[in-house]
């Protein structure tokens, strides 16, 4: 059998898209991925052992004018070039994961007669899914709930969330290892996502000042590759440790007792087959889905929610809470245990 994966651009769109990869390569499929050569995967699929091809494409410019025909444009140069990659490869089936580089992909597979799903990992539909939905001929849910905003898909299955193995499999000995840690400190862990976030990186000064040289915690903050030299300042606190980007985030978090961070899709499902309580600070131009995965979680008590305008006080606040109380960590833990478990693919769950 041979397949196509495509989804990229941020690592909530890749990461999935790898798994599927590798699930269907274990399987006995001939893989092939399909990205952007302005996301993540330009260098992260240099390290993965299966085909890989790269196009033009890149988020849609909203602001008329010379960088929205530019997008455009892009696109369309895409679309061809995908229908190549199509004609070429033959898929019997071609999966997408969202984001701008699944779009031309997915519809140039649509509109060569192949078979085609896209999985959503979010409560709402992104850009590209919404425009993908009527095209293909199923699409995957991680949500069941996701599904009543949906009227115009050929099929709905709720199908859960594909995770990394190396996320599942990693120890917190492991992860204490790698990270060269004592098993007697606290871990936070602080992600901003993929690229990093400015304001999470900020808000995190405040809480720095208060617990930065606490012997009991240790922070391991994620900055993002562009914000390192504004973080400069953190080093001067004895328990906080920088880096622009984690390639093994699978032994962070098997080590990780809190995490701060954004609410991707791929992120809140990787904390909750860890078990990890955390403190989500939902990215605020997302077209409200990320608040909204952030609600799903705070709702159930899984995790604790702070808005972006409410930085820093409300991360201040939330914080205190839970470092100052740990039967709170210890009661989050068990509720996002008790999560539904992101389902292996192997097959469709249910019709909706």
């Amino acid at each position: 059998m041979r397949i196509i994966v495509s989804g990229g651009g941020t690592g909530g769109h890749l990461y999935p898209a790898l798994a599927l990869g590798r699930a269907f390569r274990e399987a006995g499929a001939e893989v092939l991925y399909v990205g952007s050569t302005y996301g993540l995967e330009k260098e992260a699929m240099a390290k993965e052992d299966f085909p890989y091809r790269l196009l033009p494409v890149a988020g849609i410019h909203k602001k008329v004018g010379l960088s929205l025909l530019q997008s455009i444009w892009r696109v369309h140069r895409s679309y061809l070039l995908a229908k190549n990659i199509v004609a070429e490869f033959r898929p019997d089936l071609v999966v997408g994961t969202g984001g701008y580089a699944a779009y031309p992909t997915l519809r140039a597979a649509a509109a060569a007669g192949a078979k085609t799903l896209i999985h959503e990992a979010n409560a709402e539909l992104g850009l590209a899914n919404r425009k993908l939905a009527p095209l293909v001929d199923c699409l995957c849910l991680h949500y069941s709930d996701t599904a009543h905003a949906v009227k115009n898909a050929k099929r709905i299955e709720v199908v859960g969330m594909p995770i990394r193995q190396s996320v599942k499999d990693a120890t917190r000995e492991e992860g204490g290892t790698y990270l060269r840690l004592k098993e007697d400190r606290l871990l936070v862990t602080v992600t901003g996502g993929s690229q990093g976030s400015q304001h999470i990186n900020a808000a995190m000064a405040e809480i720095y000042k208060r617990y930065g040289h606490r012997d009991d915690l240790f922070f391991y903050h994620i900055v993002g590759r562009n914000n390192l030299q504004e973080t400069q300042a953190y080093k001067s606190y004895a328990h906080v440790r920088c880096v622009g980007y984690e390639e093994r985030m699978d032994l962070v978090l098997a080590r990780s007792d809190l995490c701060i961070g954004r609410a991707g899709a791929s992120f809140l499902a990787e904390i909750a087959v860890k078990g990890i309580p955390a403190i989500l600070v939902p990215y605020p131009f997302s077209g409200g889905h990320q608040e909204r995965n952030a609600a799903h979680f705070a709702d159930q008590g899984a995790a604790l929610m702070v808005l972006d305008r409410e930085l820093p006080g409300g991360l201040m606040e939330k914080f205190e809470q839970m470092v100052e109380r740990p039967q709170c960590r210890a009661a989050m833990a068990e509720k996002i245990k008790r999560r539904p478990k992101p389902m292996p693919w192997n097959g469709f769950s249910r019709s909706v």
